[in-house]
Formats: C-alpha cells, sequence, structure tokens
C-alpha cells in the first residue's frame, strides 16, 4: 500500500474524531455515496487519503473481501475514486435484477403501503419511468378490501396512490393478514353451508 505523509496522518486524525460515516450499504450504493460525500462536504475534507481510508473503515467483513485486491494494492493517487468504482460496479444491481426484485414482492403484511413504494421505486433505473404495469404490481399486493378503495381514482403519481392506501391500513402495525382472516362465526356459517350441500 502507497505510504502515508505525516500531514496526511494528521488529517485523518482530525477528521476521524469529527466524522462517523455509516456503514455501506450494498443495497442502496449510490444513495450511500451521496450521503457521505454530503458529510465530507461539511467536514470540508477534500483529501484522497482521508476519504479513501473513511471509506475502508465503513466496509463491513463481506463487502472487505469482495474488494480485497483493490485495498491491498490500491492506485498510487485516486484511492478513493477507484474504491468508490468498484464498489458501485460490484453493488449496483442490473436492470434484470431490479425487474425480478420488483416482481418478487409479496404481500405487504405489516409494511405500510407508502413504505413498500418507497422500496418499488428506489429499484426504477435513473432513465426509465413506472408505468402502468408498475402501479397493477403494487394494487396487487392489496387485499380486495382494501385495493377496491383506490383501484379505480384518479391520482397525480404513485406516491399518492400509496398515501391513499396508508389511510385505509391498520394504524396498530398489526399484519394486514389480520384483515383477511375469517372470523369464528364466519367458520362456522361456512361448515354448515357444506354440510348442508353434503345431506342434498
Amino acid at each position: 500500500m502507497p505510504e502515508v505523509s505525516d500531514a496526511d496522518v494528521a488529517a485523518m486524525a482530525a477528521s476521524a474524531v469529527a466524522l462517523k460515516l455509516p456503514t455501506f450499504w450494498p443495497s442502496k450504493p449510490a444513495l450511500w455515496f451521496s450521503q457521505i460525500e454530503a458529510q465530507f462536504m461539511l467536514k470540508r475534507i477534500t483529501q484522497d487519503v482521508t476519504k479513501h481510508v473513511h471509506l475502508i473503515t465503513s466496509l463491513s467483513d463481506d463487502v472487505t473481501t469482495r474488494v480485497s485486491d483493490i485495498l491491498i494494492s490500491p492506485p498510487e493517487t485516486g484511492r478513493y475514486e477507484a474504491l468508490k468504482k468498484r464498489l458501485l460496479q460490484t453493488n449496483t444491481l442490473s436492470n434484470d435484477d431490479r425487474a425480478a426484485r420488483i416482481l418478487d414482492f409479496g404481500p405487504l403484511g405489516a409494511d405500510r403501503p407508502s413504505a413498500r413504494m418507497d422500496a418499488m421505486l428506489t429499484l426504477i433505473p435513473d432513465e426509465e419511468q413506472p408505468g402502468f404495469l408498475f402501479k397493477e404490481i403494487f394494487l396487487r399486493q392489496f387485499p380486495p378490501e382494501i385495493r377496491s378503495h383506490i383501484k379505480n381514482r384518479d391520482f397525480i403519481d404513485l406516491r399518492e396512490i400509496a398515501r391513499a392506501a396508508d389511510k385505509h391500513w391498520p394504524t396498530d402495525g398489526s399484519s394486514i393478514q389480520a384483515l383477511r382472516r375469517p372470523s369464528p362465526s364466519e367458520y362456522i356459517t361456512k361448515a354448515m353451508d357444506l354440510c348442508q350441500y353434503h345431506e342434498k
């Protein structure tokens, strides 16, 4: 690894006291870099070696293992940008992966509709716009009694749909499955109907 000068060591020591970065987010690398680079700006951290060291200390063991070659033998200059580029390449989802994750979303469970919408929208590529299929995939995650409240209404955008669904969501954080579970009386009624059917 390239040698670090005394001035670099002093700069790193000073910034380490004032800055604590969150652990790297493999699922949202671009967003994570936007956040930490805003912190670099606020703390006026501009030296490459200082940013590089902060970046290294923010990586989990699993992520560190995946980029071990560039950590062991970094370039002489531009170490931060080189490691940033590798992390983005390694962790950024392909469009196929994004589509698969959107399709794999199941029932919301205890998640609020607005939280699920946020999670789904983060999977849309920057150059794309969510269309009618995206909206339908989102709506199909609701039980019929909630979907009926919002299905045919006009909304300005997708997040407005999610906010409207929030108004019909359980306020106690219980799973939406509770809304779909028949009551004991309904079970009894169905059982009696079934018996009468077989007696005919």
